[in-house]
């Protein structure tokens, strides 16, 4: 959709199976995510494909772009793994203390991971070393699970 609302179709929704995360990077490239698939998938701008990423994916739920690169969270195999822009693996964040993964977002000290299905957030550098467990109650949420996270940079606030 352009930003006046007008549809611009890219590609057919029957090449997916089961989309879960979408990002776009500065240079218009979109990045897809599909569970069923097992799949990363690249796109031009204009919706032309340009690279296949899967075989090392089990469920990548969700892309972000974080200091241009890519962090696929597969929440099967409990890992983020770190992509450059062409789709290289450059890194694996391993993440046995958050099971079930299902994002990651930057924060102002460093990466929060949510758990899918699990009312947990958990801390970890950029390097991917556990720092600690938030913990955050569900009656006071009054949620039974989440699977998204970001932030409010403004004020500091973690949304889930």
């Amino acid at each position: 959709m352009t930003r006046n609302g007008e549809k611009v179709q890219t590609i057919e929704c029957y090449q997916f199976k089961d989309l879960r995360g979408v990002a776009v990077a500065s240079d218009g490239a979109i990045y897809v995510t599909d569970i069923d698939a097992k799949c990363l998938f690249k796109f031009s701008s204009n919706g032309e494909l340009l690279k296949t990423v899967g075989g090392e994916l089990q469920k990548p739920y969700s892309v972000k772009i974080i200091d241009n690169q890519l962090y696929v969270v597969d929440s099967a195999s409990q890992l983020v793994k770190i992509f450059d822009m062409d789709c290289n693996v450059v890194g694996t964040i391993i993440t046995k203390e958050c099971p079930g993964p299902g994002d990651i977002a930057q924060g102002p000290e460093g990466l929060y991971v949510a758990g899918q299905g699990k009312i947990s957030v958990y801390r970890c550098a950029p390097n991917g070393v556990f720092i600690r467990h938030l913990n955050l109650s569900p009656s006071s949420l009054e949620l039974s699970e989440f699977r998204g996270i970001c932030f409010d940079t403004r004020c500091g606030h973690i949304i889930v």
